[in-house]
């Protein structure tokens, strides 16, 4: 990777959410910001069989080993397998089980551990119909319903419908299960805080960050902006400061910064810009982007955070031009689903499985890409007053 020389990130001030009516604060201006250039376009070079096709699972890699955690298959039945692929060969193995299925779910690698936090478990069978068990536990559909909240419709309650022929029980996980990657074994950790799913999730200074996300209060669904932090060394959680917008989102780190870019509210996908700054514990705002989107997953690669399982247009990939502020199209030869998983693991990004949910249909695959050259942009600044 190439550097490009120093950017200004000129950010404007967030106001809390539940301050709407307060003075707005003074423009904050950032530090300069180091960002890599990017090679474009990206080349796919490769496939890898996973051996459970899975929606809504959790992937992390560390030395030539990438792991695919829980998720859900076609039928929409929770997962608890771990697959372990071996990157040098493409070989996918059983490694290891969750104590509770679930997808959803976030993960991360901390010295020498997988932390698997959060996510929905439970069941769902005999659903026909478009929506599946999607309607209560994760609606990918836009509600009718007012923003930050949306209620499970009655024939989806957690009883059993003999009239129907429907089961459904869900349940959103406050569980983390802590998983040994030198002997596979996995033993319940602290529990978290608040219990929910497709919430933001990255390490900073080697503690875990849960941000917002999508959680239950009897039958209804709310998105929340809460944060909670997670410290391995001492074993504890604390409260966070929390996200500005209530939503349920990916994150990304990209250098000192947590960014957040769209999300889904309730009702629709949106299109804010939020980045909170570990440093002075503070969130700050960047211009909307142009398109609202809902990804599953974000990834920082050079200058750009590419997007996937954008559940309002399955078949688009977006990238987010950190130098310009300004969100694309970026197209890749992905297939028809949603609800992805993705990482960039020493110079490779591996977007893993995926569904349509409205097909009924799981991604039993792994794709492989590479950047490739391009020249060095002009140097300049991210942003302007």
């Amino acid at each position: 990777m190439r550097f490009v020389s120093l950017l200004a990130l000129v950010l404007l001030p967030v106001c809390s959410a539940l301050a709407a009516a307060e003075p707005a604060e003074p423009r904050v201006d950032l530090d300069p910001m180091k960002i890599t250039a990017m090679p474009v376009p990206i080349l796919k070079i490769d496939d890898h069989p996973i051996l459970e096709p899975r929606y809504g699972a959790a992937v992390v890699a560390q030395d030539h080993y990438l792991y695919v955690i829980g998720g859900s298959n076609g039928d929409g039945t929770r997962l608890d397998t771990i697959e372990r692929i071996d990157l040098t060969t493409g070989r996918s193995e059983p490694w290891s089980r969750l104590k509770v299925a679930r997808r959803h779910h976030r993960a991360v690698i901390i010295d020498g551990k997988i932390y698997v936090l959060g996510g929905t478990s439970g069941f769902a069978g005999g659903l026909t119909g478009e929506l599946g068990d999607v309607a209560g536990d994760d609606p990918s559909i836009d509600s009718m319903l007012p923003p930050n909240q949306i209620s499970r419709p009655p024939s989806l309650s957690k009883q059993s419908s003999a009239s129907t022929g429907r089961h459904w029980r869900i349940d959103y996980e406050s569980t983390m299960e802590v998983v040994d990657l030198a002997t596979g074994r996995v033993d319940f950790g602290p529990e978290m805080p608040v219990a929910k799913a497709l919430f933001g999730c990255v390490v900073v200074n080697d503690r875990i960050m849960v941000i917002g996300g999508q959680k239950q209060k009897g039958d209804t669904l709310f998105c929340t902006n809460t944060t909670e932090i997670y410290d391995p060394a001492t074993r504890r959680w604390r409260a966070g400061v929390n996200m500005p917008t209530a939503r349920r989102c990916v994150a990304t780190v990209v250098d000192e910064f947590v960014v957040v870019i769209g999300g889904y509210n309730g009702h629709a996908s949106v299109d804010t810009v939020e980045i909170f700054r570990p440093r002075d514990q503070v969130w700050l705002r960047l211009p909307p982007v142009a398109e609202k989107i809902s990804p599953s997953a974000s990834v920082w690669l050079g200058s750009y955070i590419l997007f996937f399982g954008n559940q309002q247009a399955r078949t688009r990939q977006f990238a987010y031009d950190l130098r310009t502020k300004r969100l694309a199209p970026y197209p890749l030869p992905l297939p028809d689903s949603g609800f992805a998983a993705a990482l960039v693991h020493e110079g490779k990004l591996y977007v893993v499985g995926g569904g349509n949910l409205r097909l009924h249909d799981a991604v039993n695959g792994i794709q492989v890409f590479v950047p490739q050259p391009e020249p060095s942009p002009a140097a300049g600044t991210l942003g302007g007053k």
